[in-house]
């Protein structure tokens, strides 16, 4: 029996954060521990938390951060004080399909080498209407990548860009690779870095339904509501700077160490988190040379395969001709 711990982040949820524990008492599959930790909330928050707590039959622990820790590094406190077996982690504003658990935990138990699973989600607004798009469309994640993400190989495909795939909300790990994912290294948020370094480790599963409601609001940290024009605005004033790409390097340079010394389902792997580096360190150095260089630069990148196998392909490469 494999024990289910959901490790979920609170900041000023009240709202609705109700509604989700409630999606938790409804799962057909119980949890058997919720572990909230808040990080400064002033709202009632906590109320909410121990009203809810009174009616069910699992454990629900709620911690109150003394400082205020961030985003990332308050969901990686909650994963690292759970006691199960497998570790979802939860948004406090989503609301979970009542077959959420069963499903994701049954294919953790078909295949013990599975250690990571993700699923799809149906976006909603602020009162959980349908907007008319999943997750994994929004994001571009195609067939393609999601049968690259589930080969043996598949942590090669996270190279991209793991942020297209890897939704904390969507989302859980096997905990014994516990040793390899803390401490959480700058740089990374949690969702990303558990995706790489657990997808390294082991095998990956999609569930191709939607198994989450997963809420789009303007206060949330995090969304898939941004417009295409948002994100070009975004990786313009990314791509005229080479801190992004140097910073990048320096993200993947503490995968590799990581990994060190540790076994990858991918042999390869290893050599392909260098090419990454490479690839972002090349692509960081061209904002000091002049258009005809950066061309010749990013077409010898672009024949080398870099581009698709590091980066967004030719929209990437466009990017760093033009900017």
């Amino acid at each position: 029996m494999r024990r289910v711990s959901i490790a979920m982040c609170t900041y000023n949820g009240e709202r609705y954060l109700r509604q989700q524990l409630d999606s938790f008492a409804a799962q057909e599959r119980s949890p058997d521990e919720v572990v909230i930790c808040d990080d400064g909330s002033t709202d009632g928050t906590e109320t909410v938390v121990n009203v809810f707590r009174a009616t069910v039959n699992f454990p629900v622990h709620f911690h109150r951060n003394p400082v205020n820790l961030g985003f990332a590094r308050n969901f990686e406190k909650a994963a690292s004080l759970t006691t199960g077996d497998l570790v979802f982690f939860s948004d406090q504003d989503d609301v979970w399909q009542p077959g959420k658990v069963a499903a994701m935990v049954e294919a953790f138990v078909r295949d013990d080498r599975v250690g990571l699973v993700f699923c799809d989600a149906d976006l909603v607004d602020g009162d959980l209407a349908p907007i008319g798009l999943r997750y994994w469309h929004k994001q571009g994640f195609a067939d393609a990548l999601q049968d690259a993400l589930e080969s043996d190989i598949g942590a090669r495909t996270l190279l991209r860009d793991p942020a297209q795939m890897a939704a904390g909300a969507t989302m859980a790990y096997a905990a014994r690779f516990a040793p390899s994912i803390f401490p959480l290294p700058d740089g990374w948020t949690h969702d990303a870095w558990i995706a790489t370094i657990v997808a390294a480790q082991s095998k990956v599963v999609l569930i191709r339904q939607p198994l989450n409601q997963y809420r789009q609001h303007v206060a949330q940290v995090y969304g898939a509501s941004s417009t295409p024009a948002t994100r070009r605005q975004h990786a313009k004033a990314r791509s005229g700077s080479a801190d992004h790409f140097v910073q990048t390097a320096v993200r993947y340079e503490a995968l590799l160490d990581r990994l060190a010394g540790r076994a990858t389902l991918d042999p390869d792997f290893p050599t392909h988190i260098r090419g990454k580096i490479g690839h972002w360190r090349n692509r960081g150095a061209l904002r000091a040379r002049n258009r005809v260089v950066r061309c010749c630069v990013v077409a010898a990148e672009l024949l080398r395969g870099r581009y698709a196998h590091y980066s967004q392909g030719l929209r990437s490469a466009a990017m760093d001709c033009l900017y």
